[in-house]
């Protein structure tokens, strides 16, 4: 009877390791609203439904990529059953790389050595940083970012996230160097900068400079750099262009290269070629490899977060060894990668889902803006990816308030029925911003959000006005 006593008064914590505490804890803060939200979702029969629109999915096209994996069938070899290369099957990274060399890596000779499939990007995050960070180091993120970042990183591999509020109308350098000198100084060096491109929460694109500044100071101090690029192939906006850091690392290779390849093809490896201030070329040459990292999957582009499919391109020899072991516990199975790699290899189907794809974001976009517009609600133009950042800040009651701006979420969630992710988890500037994500929801409610939003927001405006 003691011994139960005495059990039964134990913290349930002591039967947990020290690091798991961190798992104990939501991935998001906002997730049991979303859980709470989905128990009455707007429908068309139910049009007073909640309207949830903080999920990263896109929901536009599921419909083909239902309708393709489903004609590939059910049957399979039995060698499918067995053991393979547990970074992914060679017909799929085969696959990767023909899709990749036909988009946004147009250019670009890419080998299938060089991938990883793991299950989702939220593996290949964990598993990247687990061998290129050390516990209690830090990574820099140009914010806002994708809130689940600081989970992902943080869970299991103990790395710190650290966003940066970059003014990308002045040099990024010292601005990096600026951030990277205080995260030290509170005792977590920087080991990589992680970047988002096209963006999450904000639906912009870098330009090809903002990149290439990021990518040097990357190499000029021996960090990572690390290139999110999982909506590479959702840019709708017809003016819009974006790059892929590897296009990117690729032309800085190539033109290492030819400056310290002299008239006769000899080298000189004491050019310094001016190309990055304070490398040699050579040293160009030897750490692009190592150091540049791309991110990408099936979740967004294809529609498919529930394929749980993540694919890493590193030209590191040490990285991908390491992935060799750590991959055995993330692996996609067979018989999924089976499948999914009959869809990437039909590539007339591929060019018919790419186009109608980008049709179907642009038009939700241009319902959405022209519905924000029309109830002037201030927000930042998208041109890719599936998002919006609006700016309510005009609405809190103290415009210098994080629980201002939770007080008028909770608002919009419980009173309106509108669920916006809160800027704070996407570490906004300042508060009061929210991101919208609009191809998670059917289109014929976006209006309605829409509606909502400004009810509250109007409301709120005036009220201030008239105080």
């Amino acid at each position: 009877s003691y011994h139960i006593q005495m059990t039964k008064a134990i913290s349930e914590d002591f039967f947990l390791s020290t690091r798991s505490k961190r798992a104990t804890k939501p991935a998001l803060p906002y997730f049991d609203a979303f859980i709470s939200a989905k128990k009455r979702p707007w429908s068309k029969q139910d049009q007073e439904g909640n309207i949830i629109a903080s999920v990263a999915e896109n929901k536009l096209c599921s419909d083909m990529v239902q309708e393709r994996m489903s004609a590939v069938g059910t049957s399979f070899s039995k060698e499918l059953l067995g053991y393979d290369n547990m970074k992914g099957l060679q017909p799929l990274r085969e696959a990767f790389c023909n899709v990749l060399m036909s988009t946004f890596m147009k250019g670009v000779e890419l080998r299938p050595e060089h991938l990883c499939v793991s299950s989702g990007c939220g593996a290949v995050i964990d598993n990247l940083f687990f061998c290129i960070g050390a516990a209690g180091s830090s990574v820099l993120i140009p914010a806002p970012y994708y809130p689940a970042f600081d989970n992902d990183l943080a869970v299991k591999a103990d790395i710190k996230s650290v966003p940066v509020h970059l003014d990308l109308e002045s040099p990024l350098g010292p601005q990096l160097d600026a951030a990277t000198a205080a995260a030290a100084a509170s005792g977590h060096p920087v080991t990589a900068i992680l970047i988002t491109c096209p963006n999450n929460p904000t639906g912009t694109v870098y330009s090809d400079d903002a990149l290439q500044q990021m990518m040097e100071w990357g190499l000029l101090r021996k960090i990572h750099v690390v290139s999110d690029e999982v909506y590479g192939n959702s840019v709708f906006a017809d003016d819009a262009r974006f790059s892929s850091m590897e296009i990117l690392a690729r032309r800085l290779e190539s033109k290492a290269r030819e400056s310290i390849t002299n008239a006769s093809g000899s080298l000189d490896n004491t050019a310094q070629g001016g190309l990055i201030d304070g490398m040699t070329n050579q040293s160009i040459l030897d750490l692009v490899p190592k150091l540049v990292h791309i991110i990408f999957g099936l979740s967004k582009d294809f529609c498919g977060s529930g394929l749980r499919v993540g694919v890493l391109h590193t030209r590191n020899a040490k990285l991908l060894q390491a992935l060799d072991n750590l991959s055995y516990f993330c692996a996609v199975s067979n018989v999924s990668q089976h499948t999914i790699t009959q869809m990437l290899n039909d590539k007339e189907w591929l060019d018919l889902f790419f186009n109608e794809n980008r049709r179907r974001l642009k038009h939700a976009y241009t319902v959405l803006e022209e519905s924000l517009t029309s109830y002037d609600i201030p927000f930042t133009p998208s041109v890719a990816a599936m998002f919006t950042w609006l700016d309510l800040s005009e609405a809190l009651v103290d415009p210098e308030s994080w629980e201002a701006e939770s007080d008028l979420w909770r608002e919009l969630t419980e009173t309106r029925g509108i669920l916006l992710t809160p800027g704070s988890t996407c570490h906004s500037k300042k508060p009061g911003c929210f991101r919208f994500c609009w191809a998670s929801v059917d289109p014929e409610c976006i209006p309605e959000a829409a509606r909502r939003i400004h009810e509250v927001y109007s409301s709120r405006v005036l009220s201030k006005k008239n105080a």
